[in-house]
């Protein structure tokens, strides 16, 4: 390749490059992956309705273009866009297409956030403002929906000093889920705490709140973490893994009352299951038993009212 066919090659990639990340700042490269350090100026904010602004993220990935001109300039790799210290002071609502990861970093949600699809989404050390009595999208200050999510060394926790009533709480959907020396917190007259993963991976946190925590996964893995909540714990986990750390006025897992159990593990949830059933056998047993005696009463108080009844014919 001469000199100009080398020049108009880069300028060509630099060009499809920049609209891959749609100019949203400063690109780094390896072998592996694209990372774009986003400007935060560039992060604007859309009108809603007559009152209401909001961010709109709508992410590219590489895949607006073809996979034949993606390999020619050596661009077929996933893409990481990275926002750091940005204080959103509206509601935010992200889309991410497949192959792009999107991390939030020392960042302030003042409003409603929404993560409406996404593949990999990361969120580290934020705070979280909720100063609303309602949320337009959601039930939820916060909903993800995304393939793999990532909480480290997050505190979902509202710092609004605002004595508005709200409910501050979370919804998390998807395939993957780690939250890794982070806390979720809410307290009284707040949200709930809603997750729902395929794998779900907790290590040293703290997940607490006033009301319900509800947690789905087909495989839940609990490492040095605690699970509070002074109303109900919900635990949905298909594989039945060893969980420790759980402590509610009422723990249901797997459809089963596990209150006074501390450790949640196939044994307990069996025993459990039997103790029930004997229960059920013991009270099956109770009502039949009351049903002979009723019986067995009816056909004396019948006969002693037959004979009554002769008594007086005789007379």
């Amino acid at each position: 390749m001469n000199k100009l066919k080398k020049k108009i090659f880069i300028l060509l990639r630099n060009h499809v490059l920049k609209n891959i990340t749609n100019k949203l700042g400063e690109i780094k490269e390896n072998d592996e992956k694209i990372t774009c350090y986003v400007n935060n100026k560039k992060l604007k904010k859309y009108k809603k309705g007559k009152w209401f602004s909001i961010y709109k993220l709508f992410i590219k990935s590489n895949k607006i273009y073809s996979e034949e001109i993606l390999n020619t300039y050596k661009l077929n790799k996933p893409i990481h866009y990275v926002i750091k210290g940005m204080d959103f002071k509206d509601s935010v609502e992200v889309i991410a297409p497949i192959d792009t990861t999107v991390v939030f970093i020392d960042c302030k949600f003042n409003r409603e956030f929404n993560v409406f699809f996404g593949d990999n989404i990361i969120l580290e050390n934020n705070e979280y403002y909720d100063q609303d009595s309602f949320y337009r999208n959601s039930i939820f200050f916060c909903t993800i929906n995304a393939k793999s999510v990532k909480f480290l060394d997050d505190n979902f926790i509202n710092k609004s000093k605002s004595n508005i009533e709200n409910k501050f709480g979370i919804k998390i959907n998807s395939d993957n889920l780690e939250i890794i020396n982070s806390t979720f917190s809410t307290k009284n007259n707040e949200g709930v705490i809603s997750i729902k993963s395929k794998q779900a991976y907790i290590e040293d946190s703290t997940i607490k709140s006033k009301k319900e925590i509800y947690i789905n996964a087909e495989d839940l893995k609990v490492i040095g973490a605690k699970i509070k909540s002074q109303k109900q714990v919900v635990i949905d986990n298909k594989n039945n893994n060893y969980i420790a750390g759980v402590t509610s006025s009422k723990t249901i897992y797997n459809g089963v009352d596990l209150t006074k159990h501390y450790f949640l593990n196939p044994k307990n949830l069996e025993l459990q299951k039997a103790r029930i059933s004997l229960v059920e056998k013991l009270r099956e047993l109770r009502d039949n038993c009351i049903n002979i005696n009723l019986s067995e009463l009816k056909e004396v108080e019948n006969t002693l009212n037959n004979r009554s009844i002769v008594k007086t014919l005789k007379k």
